[in-house]
């Protein structure tokens, strides 16, 4: 199954490799399923938050040794998809823009006590037409190697 109806479905359901641009493996942590539940959760808590709605699935996966993405499905708002269907999709995109500048201490800090690494940038996406998102987490190499916490 390739998407959940909640974070905890999918990460129970599904794990995922992880491999850096060559193709190689990247060793997993032994409790990575459980930090990228955790993650994804505290996305979905703080979509709720701000948007008063939360996405109707999620999926968290390592992208590489150095960043972990959030792909959140069916985000939109009913006024953020009236507006999108009336052709101001540009107009969401800048709305959750601000809304993202305005989350993101508190994205960060998050995602930061949930996987013990420093955050070097918080990166969000949304494609209006659909209400696909996505927010990204690039951290700051930890111990030289740059992995996921305690990674072999």
């Amino acid at each position: 199954m390739l998407w959940g109806k909640t974070a905890s479905d999918t990460m129970a359901v599904r794990g995922s490799v992880t491999t850096d641009a060559d193709g190689t493996p990247v060793p997993q942590a032994a409790g990575d399923g459980a930090v990228r539940t955790a993650v994804a959760d505290a996305i979905v808590q703080l979509y709720k938050r701000t948007r008063g709605a939360g996405p109707t699935r999620v999926r968290a996966t390592w992208v590489g040794r150095d960043a972990i993405t959030v792909l959140l499905e069916d985000t939109l708002t009913p006024q953020e998809r009236t507006l999108a269907q009336a052709g101001h999709a540009r107009q969401v995109q800048e709305t959750r823009g601000l809304l993202h500048v305005a989350m993101t201490g508190e994205a960060r800090a998050a995602v930061e006590a949930i996987t013990g690494r420093r955050v070097r940038a918080c990166v969000s996406g949304l494609d209006p037409d659909d209400g696909f998102a996505t927010e990204t987490f690039v951290f700051h190499a930890a111990d030289g190697d740059g992995g996921p916490p305690h990674a072999a």
